[in-house]
This record gives structure tokens, C-alpha cells and sequence, in this order.
């Protein structure tokens, strides 16, 4: 799992000079010590990934050959049309353009998984890339200010400083998907996909350089068959990308759209000898989905490995999170892949948001708002109706107030209130949209409200990442989470990626003739609802007793008698209420942690 730390400080001062010094010998005599490092006057920079993660740091040099920062991660050219390789070496000319720019000129001419740190005139400028592929977060310890991808590696800082931001564990008790530049420590703030940091001195200020609603601004509407080719040339471009920069690849087949798209793209552009597939058998009552990952694997002509999962598969004790700056879920789920050799785990995650996977019958009011009432409102109308299972009718009665002017509450916002659960219905009614969103979730900046929708979903996207420390070289990649296949899909309308009335209409039409129609244009997806359900019954006790005693309840975050309700009337078998169940026992678990950790009483902000 490629892993980083970061320091910034002022070289001119003895002060922080002596305190990074510090920090770098701690480094250097941690056990699992950093592989690779770049040192500069004012700026080190530490690779801390597991080895044989072939991560690499980019040193990036001005005209006379000084030090102007570095670049962590895996980075690709824009527009590159010939066989897609990483870059491993910039021209000088190009780091000038860079740091003038203050990283602008980043977002606009490479894209890939990186973090790149940029001495530009004025200040120090961290730049994340817009996918967010790689955790960032950045923390100011007295004169050292310091950036790194996960907590739990970072020995040499003194954790017991630290104190959990409560108000922001609420939050992620009422929807823990939720990322706004806040952790669960007060000292520490994230930095999300496509802003930037500036450092100058003791200051640390945030902007943004990518905005995904500029971006849909921009729209693209060729003729269908020209979108279809388009939307297939940049799928088949990021996966290559990505599978040149791994010798072995096993890919997550789960027998769906998406992982079938990756596994064929991987199929036609890689050595056939180094690509494999594994498909997960739930042992619950879920739809098995086994005989749609076979036919994709014969299809593709590899090899495909069954592993079989149990609901009573291992739940980790309390207090066994890792010391992460938040609590993840993924905590909870069984480590299965444990023999990749020396490559990467690929997934077909992100296919949904992109490919827009979608009932929403707003993608008439979209096309009304960006072209008026012409000769295509007719169409558009009957694919909505189509698409949603409405009458047109009712698709007209659903989006005529948007055409009037009715604001119009993004997919996002309406989520939150889609995860309140009698126990997490106190951080519900506290929590203000407003103040835990970022803007581009929450405000439209004038775009049509299904495009608008699908923009504000791509936070759960963003979540799509490595977030705990391992020991074994495995690295997980989302190939379809790439910034020129999410740009193309955001310019693109939405009733266009629906054409026909069709959810992923467009992707289906792009692969035809590529992969098996039986996959192609299956509507169905399978699910795993039960299987959590089974996972909660199968623990529900040590589960219950931690929610009740534990230490959400202590705070006053949550109540034992909504748990004891909750319990009562078996709201963890309704659908999604298992999986959110087990998402408040990691929040517990990631509580005890950092409670044995402080010490000390919270610090509420």
C-alpha cells in the first residue's frame, strides 16, 4: 500500500530546524523505516510504503538545478494518445510552469494518484490530485508543519497530544461518508481531491483548483455514437495506464458491468500471463452472482479463483481499530487477499457514479434547461419516463417545478437523511448540511439538477481508497476513478450516459460487441444486504453490549435506549441498517482506541 510523510519548515529558523531534525531521526530508526526520501532546505519527504509497492517520489528541479519540491505518487500526461506510461521525469521548463502556477498547471496537464509539493515564490503548495486516490492530511506540530497519508504509520509524532474532535465524530455518526476537511482529531485536517494547501511561514490556507461543477459546466454533446467511442477510447486509456504499472493484476470480479469493463480492458491491453481474476462467494442469502463472474472470466480467457465468505468470518475485538484520524468501516471486514504477488488488486469501483447508474427521471429537466423545447424534447421525455418507470405524466409533475425555478436539493444532501437510524437520530437532528458539506455538494453553481446530483455523489467515490497500513505489497487500484474518465463523464449530459432510457446506457453501448451481452445488459445488481445482516446476527451481542457500555454511549453521542429499541425491534434486518450497525461499532472500536491513546477527557471544538 503506497504510504507517505511529509515536513515543511522554516529553514532560517534554528527552532524548526532542530524539531525536523528530530522528527527525520525518529524516522529514520522506526522498524519499518521509510525506503525512500528526498531532503531539501526546508522539505523531506518519506516513502513509507510497504515494499515492493513500486510507488515512487518524483524530485522535480528549476532551471539552475535547485530543489523545487517533489512529487509523490504515479503521474500521467494529458492528451497522451500514444501507449500510456507513467511519468518519470519532468523537463525543467515544465517544474517552472508548475511552481508559477502554484500547481494549477498540474491539475490541467498531468493526472494519475499523486501529492505534489511545489516551492513556489511565496509559499510551500501541497497539491492533491482531484480522484483523492491517496489519503492527504496535514497537521501543524509547533514549527513543523507536516503532511502524510496515514496516521498509523507516522511513529515519530506524539499521538498522545493529540485530542478526538467530537463534534465531527457526531457527524460521521449521522452519515460516515462524509468528508468536509475535518478528522476526528481536532490537530489534524484533511486535504481533499483537487484543493490545495499553501504554507508561508505559520499560515495554512486552502483553495480549491478543481471544481467538478466547472467541469460539468463545460458540456460535451456529440451524436450517441460519437459519445459511445469516446467513453470507450478513455476507459480502455485509464485502464492500460494503470495496468502497465503493475506486473501481476488480479482483478475483483463480481460479475457486474463495471469489473467485467475493467477485466476485458485489462484483457486486450495486457500480457494475458500476468492478469487473473477472483470472485467473492457470500455464504448469506444474497442472489449469488458467481455464473456472471465465470462467463466474464472465460470470455476474457482467465483464470478466475472463488474465495467463499462467511458472515461469522472474524470481527476484530473492541480498541483494535488502527489509529487512524477517522473511523473506516473497512476496519470490519475480513482481510481476504493475501497472495497477490508483487502486484495489484483491481476493482470496477466508481462505475457507478460515473456511468451514472440511475432511476432519476431528471434528466428531462436537464435537457429542457440546456436546450429549451425543441424537436428532442419528445424523446427525452419518453426515455425519462422509460428510465424511472413514471408515467410521463408524472416525470412532468416531478420536474416541472425545477423548470420553474424551485431550488433543487442535491443527491447528497438527500442522503444524509436516508442513514438516520433510531440510534443515530440525536447526531441527526444536530447536524446542519450546510456546515459539515463542502460547497460543491451543496450549492449547484448553475447546473441542471441531475447533473447536479451526480456531482455531489462523487464524495462516495472519493472514498474508494487504501486506508489502513499493511504489511503485504498488495495495492489496491479503481482504474475507473481517474480524472480524464471522470471529466468526460461529467461533461457528457446526463440523459446522454442514460441514452435510451437506459441506466449506464451509454457504457452499455459503448462495449458492445467487446463484452457478453448476458453481462452487458443485465439491469439487475447484485448486493450484499443480507450478508451484513447475517454478519450483525452472528455478533449481534458483543455488538449490542459495546453500543450500550461503550464509550458512544459514555458521551452522550448516542442512547441506550435507542440501542435497546433498535434491538428490539430488529431494525438491523432491514436493508442497509446491518451494514450502518456495523459502521457504529467501528466508530466505537476507533473511539476506545484513541481514548486508551489521549488519556485524557475529549476536547470538544
Amino acid at each position: 500500500m503506497p504510504s507517505f510523510a511529509a515536513m515543511i519548515w522554516n529553514a532560517e529558523n534554528p527552532e524548526a530546524c532542530s524539531q525536523a531534525d528530530t522528527f527525520h531521526h525518529r524516522i529514520k530508526r522506526m522498524p519499518d523505516r521509510a525506503e525512500g526520501m528526498l531532503i531539501q532546505a526546508g522539505f523531506a519527504l518519506y516513502d513509507l510504503s510497504a515494499p515492493g509497492c513500486g510507488q515512487s517520489i518524483l524530485r522535480l528541479e528549476d532551471e539552475n538545478g535547485e530543489g523545487q519540491g517533489a512529487i509523490f505518487g504515479t503521474l500521467f500526461r494529458t492528451g497522451d494518445t500514444g501507449v500510456p506510461s507513467s511519468v518519470v521525469h519532468l523537463a525543467r521548463q515544465d517544474v517552472s510552469r508548475l511552481c508559477l502556477s502554484r500547481g494549477k498547471a498540474l491539475v490541467q496537464d498531468y493526472w494519475g494518484r499523486y501529492v505534489a509539493f511545489l516551492t513556489c515564490p511565496d509559499a510551500y503548495a501541497i497539491i492533491v490530485d482531484p480522484t483523492a486516490a491517496l489519503p492527504c492530511y496535514y497537521a501543524r506540530f509547533e514549527h513543523v508543519t507536516v503532511v502524510f497519508s496515514h496516521l498509523e504509520r507516522c511513529h515519530f509524532l506524539d499521538t498522545a497530544s493529540l485530542s478526538i474532535n467530537m463534534d465531527h465524530v457526531s457527524t460521521l455518526l449521522a452519515y460516515d461518508k462524509i468528508q468536509n476537511g475535518e478528522t476526528g482529531l481536532n490537530e489534524i485536517s484533511e486535504l481533499l481531491g483537487g484543493q490545495r494547501l499553501l504554507v508561508s511561514g505559520t499560515m495554512l490556507k486552502t483553495d480549491r483548483i478543481w471544481d467538478p461543477r466547472m467541469v460539468a459546466l463545460d458540456v460535451l454533446e456529440p451524436p450517441i455514437e460519437v459519445a459511445a467511442a469516446a467513453l470507450k477510447l478513455t476507459t480502455q486509456h485509464v485502464v492500460a495506464a494503470w495496468g502497465l504499472r503493475h506486473r501481476n493484476i488480479t482483478v475483483s470480479l463480481s460479475g457486474g458491468l463495471d469489473s467485467t469493463i475493467v477485466l476485458h480492458c485489462l484483457a486486450a491491453s495486457c500480457d494475458p500471463s500476468r492478469l487473473s481474476a477472483l470472485h467473492y462467494i457470500l455464504d448469506s442469502g444474497d442472489a449469488p452472482e458467481s455464473h456472471y463472474a465465470q462467463f466474464a472470466a472465460e470470455r476474457a480467457g482467465c483464470t478466475l479463483r472463488e474465495i467463499r465468505v462467511a458472515p461469522q468470518a472474524g470481527l476484530h475485538t473492541l480498541g483494535r481499530h488502527p489509529p487512524t484520524v477517522r473511523p473506516y468501516r473497512q476496519f470490519l471486514s475480513p482481510d481476504l487477499v493475501t497472495d497477490v504477488p508483487g502486484g495489484a488488486l483491481f476493482t470496477g469501483q466508481g462505475g457507478d457514479h460515473l456511468f451514472r447508474v440511475s432511476q432519476s427521471p431528471l434528466g428531462f429537466a436537464d435537457h429542457v434547461l440546456l436546450h429549451g423545447l425543441g424537436s428532442g424534447t419528445a424523446g427525452t421525455l419518453l426515455d425519462s419516463a422509460r428510465l424511472s418507470g413514471q408515467s410521463i405524466w408524472r416525470v412532468l409533475g416531478e420536474t416541472l417545478p425545477l423548470l420553474l425555478g424551485e431550488p433543487h436539493t442535491s443527491a447528497m444532501v438527500a442522503a444524509l437523511k436516508g442513514r438516520e437510524t433510531v440510534i443515530n437520530h440525536h447526531a441527526q437532528a444536530k447536524m446542519d448540511p450546510d456546515s459539515v458539506l463542502p460547497d460543491w455538494v451543496r450549492e449547484p453553481l448553475g447546473l441542471p439538477p441531475a447533473k447536479f446530483d451526480q456531482v455531489s455523489i462523487l464524495m462516495h467515490m472519493t472514498q474508494m481508497r487504501d486506508v489502513f497500513f499493511t504489511d503485504r505489497p498488495i495495492e489496491t487500484v479503481h482504474p475507473l476513478i481517474s480524472q480524464p474518465l471522470i471529466e468526460l463523464c461529467l461533461r457528457l449530459p446526463t440523459y446522454l450516459l442514460s441514452c435510451q432510457g437506459t441506466s449506464r446506457g451509454l457504457v452499455r453501448r459503448a462495449f458492445r460487441n467487446v463484452i457478453s451481452d448476458q453481462i452487458r445488459l443485465r439491469m439487475n445488481k447484485g448486493h450484499a444486504s443480507r450478508y451484513f445482516t447475517d454478519r450483525v446476527t452472528a455478533y449481534r451481542g458483543p455488538i449490542i453490549e459495546a453500543l450500550m457500555e461503550g464509550e458512544l454511549a459514555r458521551r452522550g453521542l448516542i442512547q441506550r435506549s435507542d440501542v435497546e429499541s433498535f434491538v428490539r425491534r430488529e431494525d438491523y434486518r432491514m436493508q442497509d441498517s446491518g451494514s450502518l450497525l456495523l459502521a457504529y461499532y467501528a466508530m466505537e472500536s476507533w473511539l476506545q482506541t484513541w481514548t486508551a491513546i489521549t488519556g485524557k477527557p475529549v476536547s470538544r471544538t
